[in-house]
């Protein structure tokens, strides 16, 4: 446990080193306030001009926009960072095969790198909720939180989520370095159309709806905002115990593809190769 603790606490730090190496910490640290500000604005902003249009101005709706589009920065930035990870340590920074080599558990890495987007990401959703509330004056009342209920969601939502990068990860270990991290958004746009991140569920067409139900992220959503907004217990449990199944299966689901694509990007020798266009 205590190896893999150490090496779980490197690959978080090691994720920290990558995303934020590019520039000093003070100029990092602006950046980490302004983008997700800035990516609220751009939905908020559309949200009033489309509102203006169809004439339908409810402020319920936009307080359901805004709770979606802010905890959906956790998919977006984890589906980004998990599905490029294996391209860049492998052929930008041409480390892989070390990380293969070293006495740490490869999925324990995986999952650092993970928490460790992770953990910027929350950063990111904590300044969202807080401007949002102060500047944009979303009725939000932070006291009325069911935050024991909002940290179980987080919880087993960042799990689920984890798992579907896991899943990304693995996938990238076969494939050729195509497109940057577009595999990873194009899977994030996904859970964005069917998860009820800005409109209900049950506005999407019969067998879109049918794909948003056995996916562990429409409940974790639903989870979410219910937390955020004060509903009783009783009235989430239904999401949380569904999102809790849902994220069981995926998690064992991720473990075997990950155990298939290692053994796949052995025997082909992919672990260091350099792939092109």
């Amino acid at each position: 446990m205590k190896d893999i603790a150490r090496s779980f606490s490197r690959s978080v730090w090691l994720g920290w080193k990558v995303d934020a190496n590019w520039t000093d910490p003070w100029l990092f640290a602006i950046y980490s306030v302004i983008r997700p500000i800035a990516g609220m604005l751009i939905v908020i902003f559309l949200f009033l001009v489309g509102s203006q249009v169809g004439e339908n101005t409810d402020p319920k709706y936009l307080t359901y926009v805004f709770v979606g589009n802010t905890f959906f920065i956790l998919v977006a930035q984890i589906m980004l960072s998990m599905g490029w990870v294996i391209h860049e340590d492998r052929e930008h920074y041409e480390v892989l095969k070390y990380v293969y080599i070293s006495p740490a558990s490869f999925y324990v890495y995986l999952l650092g790198r993970a928490c460790s987007t992770a953990l910027m990401a929350l950063v990111s959703v904590a300044i969202s909720l807080l401007f949002g509330v102060a500047v944009l004056q979303m009725p939000i009342d932070f006291l009325s939180v069911n935050y024991a209920a909002l940290s179980l969601s987080l919880v087993i939502g960042l799990v689920a989520i984890s798992s579907f990068g896991m899943i990304l990860a693995s996938v990238a270990l076969l494939t050729a370095r195509h497109g940057g991290g577009m595999v990873g958004e194009a899977v994030a746009g996904v859970f964005y159309l069917f998860c009820g991140v800005l409109f209900p569920v049950s506005v999407l067409p019969p067998w879109a709806q049918a794909v948003s139900k056995v996916l562990p992220l429409t409940y974790w959503m639903s989870a979410i905002r219910g937390s955020m907004l004060g509903a009783r217990p009783t009235e989430i449990v239904y999401d949380l115990t569904v999102l809790a199944g849902f994220t069981v299966i995926f998690y064992v689901v991720s473990m075997g593809v990950l155990r298939l694509a290692d053994y796949l990007a052995r025997d082909r020798g992919l672990i260091d190769i350099t792939t092109e266009h």
